[in-house]
């Protein structure tokens, strides 16, 4: 995800002598095309670049020096949009020991072990090169606490059983306190815990599927509320046979391509979503 920081660099400008810095403009001039920018978009695509050009060569190798370590925490903090969580982590806690949130910062981590007593983060977002998942691992083995790289859900795409079996095994094999995070904590942290209220703590669906509210940030009309229909379908299949248990179903019924070819989302929840929220 792109930085959206500024920078003041200013190459050439169009209009009157007397238009102000905001309204001047930076052209590219193509053979049969102008383009034109202003000069706060040109200075996040150059900032954009900069930074997450360091952050390649830098951030991921190591963030035990000082240099390495800064610039992880600025793409953490800038790139990663997590200025944001430092005021608001989304942080809510579920029966029997699991707690769920968006991407913590060290500090964060540091906190909840030291309040909640941590043993245990299901990373939902996978390992990866950023710095922000060197910051997290490292004060997960600093601290103790068992870091597990989750990738098995997609906040767009319909679940895949396999992957939710072995959702279901972690929930028994970890060591609680424990705690889910995704980014921004509204989506797949909303339906692993709804999973987890299935799995773990042998909640209905129709009851579990909450986890999956506005409260949390989800929006269910956008590209995310493939999630809720997942549950819908079950509920609906369940309605017509009640006997039909949730893994029964999700084993033997369940079919991921025709989800996929079912849903639709609404046009502004996804400009809200990917556009306003930035979300993962």
């Amino acid at each position: 995800m792109s930085a959206r920081a500024e920078s003041p660099r200013i190459a050439k400008t169009h209009g009157t002598g007397g238009a102000s810095l905001a309204s001047r403009r930076l052209c590219i001039c193509g053979q049969n095309t102008t383009f034109c920018l202003s000069i706060a978009a040109w200075t996040r695509i150059i900032n954009a670049l900069w930074l997450n050009d360091l952050a390649e060569r830098f951030v991921a190798r190591d963030v035990t020096g000082f240099p390495g370590r800064l610039l992880a925490y600025l793409e953490m903090v800038f790139v990663d949009h997590g200025i944001f969580r430092l005021v608001y982590n989304n942080l809510y806690a579920l029966s029997g020991g699991l707690f769920r949130c968006s991407q913590p910062s060290p500090g964060q981590i540091r906190k909840y072990h030291r309040k909640y007593g941590i043993r245990a983060i299901i990373n939902l977002r996978g390992q990866d090169e950023s710095g922000r998942y060197a910051l997290e691992a490292e004060e997960c083995r600093r601290l103790g606490i068992r870091l597990v790289d989750f990738k098995g859900i997609l906040s767009r795409s319909a679940p895949e059983s396999e992957h939710l079996l072995r959702l279901q095994a972690l929930f028994d094999q970890i060591e609680y306190p424990a705690l889910v995070h995704c980014k921004s904590g509204a989506d797949r942290a909303g339906f692993a815990a709804a999973m987890y209220r299935i799995c773990r703590l042998q909640e209905p669906v129709a009851t579990a599927k909450a986890e999956l509210g506005w409260r949390y940030g989800h929006l269910r009309n956008s590209k995310t509320g493939i999630l809720d229909m997942f549950f819908d379908q079950y509920l609906v299949a369940a309605h017509e046979k009640p006997e039909l248990d949730f893994f029964t179903w999700l084993n033997t019924v369940y079919n991921r391509d025709q989800l996929k070819q079912a849903f639709h989302a609404r046009g502004w929840a996804d400009f809200l979503t990917d556009r306003v929220l930035h979300r993962e």
